[in-house]
């Protein structure tokens, strides 16, 4: 039997919820919000909180809206942020409770940490070697090698991608 309390408490939710997080607006469909039932939006969005709103009736979170954008693209496509933002993106991501995206978002750190700093420690080696007068063998082994370190970076990135899909699909 229902408690009257617990119908008091919940909140009914539109199939198709408006946002204003931090100021930047979005809509999305309520069971996105909700897709990962043990993250901080489903529970936000469970009907069970008092959620609040802008003066146009946007339901407001107040968190970096320019980020929430990739949010929404993980929940919807499983999508995973260009690497500009991946540092902000997984620390919203911690925030909203996704492990999922935050495993994602780890489990490639040489795409993210690595093809800016390898493309400048590349470009920083040339420079020496040609100030060395190093012959064009060393060069040619050098990009060689390079170009191994870039072809492991987009291997395990694909690799990453996977198994981030793969564990979206075990997701209910």
């Amino acid at each position: 039997m229902k408690n009257k309390s617990d119908d008091l408490n919940k909140q009914k939710l539109p199939s198709v919820v408006d946002l204003n997080v931090g100021g930047k607006l979005y809509t999305t469909r309520l069971c996105t919000l909700r897709r990962y039932p043990d993250s901080l939006l489903a529970a936000m969005f469970s009907g069970k909180y008092r959620l609040d709103h802008d003066e146009a009736y946007r339901i407001f979170i107040d968190r970096d809206g320019a980020y929430f954008q990739y949010i929404l693209n993980w929940l919807r496509d499983d999508e995973l942020p260009p690497v500009g933002v991946a540092d902000a993106v997984l620390k919203e991501a911690r925030f909203y409770g996704l492990q999922a995206l935050v495993t994602g978002l780890q489990s490639y750190p040489l795409m993210y940490a690595g093809v800016d700093g390898l493309h400048s420690t590349l470009y920083g080696q040339m420079r020496q070697s040609q100030a060395r007068g190093s012959t064009m063998q060393n060069y040619v082994l050098m990009l060689s090698a390079a170009l191994l370190a870039i072809l492991f970076c987009f291997v395990g990135y694909a690799v990453s991608q996977v198994k981030v899909h793969l564990s979206s699909l075990s997701t209910p």
